[in-house]
């Protein structure tokens, strides 16, 4: 199953082994406000044009496959691995590096299917929110994870009122995009977008 994440992020920890680069970056998702995440970049997607070279202090939009595992509770850290394609970094600034102050906003996109939970749609306010599980790949072994989610999105929306919140129940799995917000108790919560 297909699961991708587009984010601008701070490179903060970046090494090789065997070929492989790992490493660690940041995204700013409010003011003062940051949420991390894993990275590899595989052999393979450095010999394409869409992966350019980056390195530690670079602020870069990585595209790629992403997925999620449930860790404990550190702080920031999303439990997101991102399986890197596309790496485009920006210029640095006149200063000559970045400071994490500057990163742009940006919270990570993901697109992926996703099966609803029977009877879990919820209103609250004007939003309605819906549990769902989806298998993802892990970003380090053949095996798929089950994760969970919470998909939320604004009820006077007509796409979502008349078509797609009225057939949770009669479809076994959506392919959703939308921005993270935030992990809780494993539970990965996305604000979807039409």
């Amino acid at each position: 199953m297909g699961s991708t994440m587009h984010v601008i992020a701070l490179i903060d920890q970046k090494s090789r082994q065997n070929g492989i680069e790992y490493g660690m970056g940041r995204f700013r998702c409010e003011e003062g406000q940051f949420g991390t995440f894993l990275f590899k970049v595989l052999p393979s997607a450095k010999v394409t044009k869409f992966c350019h070279p980056f390195f530690e202090g670079d602020v870069v939009t990585l595209v790629g496959q992403f997925s999620y595992e449930t860790v404990d509770k550190v702080e920031g850290f999303t439990g997101f691995t991102l399986n890197v394609s596309v790496a485009t970094p920006f210029p640095k600034p006149s200063s000559g590096c970045w400071e994490p102050e500057e990163i742009p906003l940006s919270s990570p996109y993901l697109s992926f299917n996703t099966q609803p939970v029977p009877g879990s749609l919820r209103q609250i306010e004007n939003c309605q929110f819906i549990r769902t599980k989806s298998l993802i790949n892990s970003g380090y072994t053949k095996k798929y994870t089950e994760s969970r989610f919470r998909i939320g999105y604004q009820i006077d929306n007509d796409r979502w009122d008349n078509n797609i919140a009225s057939n949770w129940d009669s479809y076994p799995q959506f392919f959703i995009s939308g921005f993270f917000l935030y992990v809780d108790n494993g539970e990965v919560h996305i604000e979807a977008r039409c």
